[in-house]
């Protein structure tokens, strides 16, 4: 499966209509370190670049072959204003 290595470029979040969704790679530490509200901050920083995404859905969608990382798709409502420079 593939999955996202940076965060969307502001181009491609123009091009889905700032509707962002994508895969992201998320350590096992962390889903268990953190708390909820942390966690939606981490996946919106993994996919767009920054905590501004709103709306957040996720679900796991798979693991990586070391087992250390789980695939969990996100997507979310980005305000315009908030990325546009």
């Amino acid at each position: 499966m593939e999955y996202l290595t940076k965060p969307l470029t502001e181009e491609e979040i123009k091009k889905m209509n700032y509707e962002a969704s994508g895969v992201i790679p998320v350590s096992l530490g962390d889903l268990m370190y953190y708390d909820q509200e942390e966690l939606l901050d981490m996946f919106s920083e993994l996919l767009i670049g920054s905590c501004s995404l709103m709306d957040i859905s996720h679900k796991v969608v798979g693991v990586l072959s070391d087992g250390n990382e789980v695939l969990i798709e996100v997507s979310g409502i980005v305000d315009p204003e908030e990325i546009e420079e």
